[in-house]
């Protein structure tokens, strides 16, 4: 990784006296952690060339999207089947909250409408009831457990609330770690009342997990996980900066009840850089510059990872024709090849009108399927509360999957990040 890094930097523009401008580099998880690795392996060295600078790794979105999917293999495959699922449940969806049982209904209904305003103001009405009633869930808050806990080591603590730092003695330490302790601003945590009452919350839950109706819990975070992955997709397609920095927010919390603990420290890492740690030229770049539009026009960006996943698959197609005759040479020859192939094979297909594939707009439509998979799932009445009901392969299913999260957990690992990367930028500011 050192060899590449060092590679790269024949790219990283310079200013008059010689030194690094430093721009953004970004990869998947393993990239972004073996760069930095590679990065702090030369720390110590003179030079910038040597300390291997001039780059600030960030993470990409493509990537993380096939992680929070759970999904190792036929992404696209498994986003169509989760999307035309997403639709079916959005049709039950409505009828549950028109109080309809067909199709033939709700078109009734929209036909009935004479103009375009009436029709857009209706089906805006029945879309945020949909996300009242089966999408949004509470606002999610951290369950400090344990901030009470008796000292039995005769040790002084902190003294702020959820603050698990301790002391040998009342002393100069104790004083100088509250001036900069990180729980000391927090509004979130409770005093003893509160959390004795999380754990009379408890008990009160596993009481009640019983009764609760399973299927309905499923259906509402199908619709809801499905949706999310659409909007994830058209933040991509629009280059929507601020969309794709909030999902990346909340695959902070899914990566970490899925213990995607390399995605989860991308994420906040991302968030760091934007809040902290960038400059605010860098931050805006690396908000808003995180697609490429291939072909131009409105709605056609993809992530930058994945238009060079393209640029790898046409890249293994010629290594693969090599068989035996793959070298180091031949390797080389490929890569400084590969744009110029990329420029034949473009002009080919926009002359000839030849496309790899079919286009988008020759996908047959999915109308039928949808309406067949509605008919099969309205007898069910997954959107009515019936305690006590489950799906087989469900049986625990929660309504809010972000339930899983040990608050305390995460919150710690969270403040000790915030911890890390503020050394971090002291020991870097000492350097310079």
């Amino acid at each position: 990784m050192i060899e590449v890094v060092q590679h790269l930097q024949q790219y990283v523009p310079k200013t008059n006296d010689g030194k690094f401008i430093p721009i953004l580099l970004g990869g998947d998880a393993l990239s972004v952690e073996r760069g930095e690795a590679a990065s702090r392996a030369r720390m110590d060295a003179i030079t910038e060339e040597d300390r291997l600078e001039g780059f600030t790794w960030k993470s990409e979105d493509w990537h993380g999207h096939v992680i929070s999917l759970q999904v190792s293999s036929a992404v696209n495959d498994d986003r169509e089947f989760v999307r035309f699922a997403t639709q079916g449940y959005a049709v039950l969806a409505a009828f549950e909250v028109l109080n309809i049982n067909s199709a033939d209904e709700l078109n009734v209904h929209i036909e009935n409408l004479k103009t375009n305003e009436q029709k857009k103001t209706f089906l805006e009405k029945l879309s945020s009831d949909i996300v009242k009633r089966f999408v949004a869930t509470e606002t999610f808050k951290f369950t400090h457990e344990g901030g009470a806990e008796n000292n039995t080591n005769n040790r002084t603590s902190c003294g702020f609330p959820g603050c698990p730092k301790t002391f040998s003695i009342d002393g100069r330490c104790r004083q100088r770690h509250r001036e900069t302790c990180q729980y000391q601003t927090l509004e979130i945590l409770g005093d003893v009342g509160q959390i004795e009452s999380i754990h009379e919350e408890k008990e009160t839950h596993t009481k009640t997990t019983k009764l609760e109706d399973k299927k309905i819990n499923y259906s509402c975070c199908l619709l809801r996980e499905g949706l999310m992955d659409w909007r994830r997709e058209d933040a991509a397609k629009q280059n929507d900066g601020d969309r794709l920095v909030r999902m990346w927010r909340f695959d902070m919390l899914r990566f970490s009840y899925t213990n995607h603990t390399k995605y989860r420290l991308l994420a906040f890492k991302l968030q760091a850089q934007l809040l902290a740690t960038l400059p605010p030229k860098m931050a805006h770049e690396l908000k808003y510059n995180r697609t490429v539009n291939i072909h131009g026009g409105p709605g056609g960006n993809i992530p930058c990872d994945l238009a060079l996943e393209f640029m790898n698959m046409r890249a293994k197609d010629g290594l693969t024709g090599l068989r035996g005759n793959l070298t180091s040479t031949a390797l080389q020859r490929c890569g400084r090849s590969l744009q110029g192939c990329n420029y034949l094979i473009d002009g080919y297909t926009k002359g000839l009108q030849q496309f790899f594939g079919k286009p988008a707009n020759s996908k047959p439509s999915i109308q039928r399927d949808i309406s067949k998979l509605v008919d099969s799932l309205k007898d069910g009445k997954l959107f009515d509360r019936i305690p006590g009901r489950s799906h087989r392969s469900f049986m625990t299913m929660e309504y809010n999957l972000n339930s899983k999260l040990n608050g305390k957990n995460f919150f710690s690992w969270l403040t000790g990040k915030k911890e890390e990367f503020a050394r971090q930028l002291r020991n870097r500011s000492y350097r310079l």
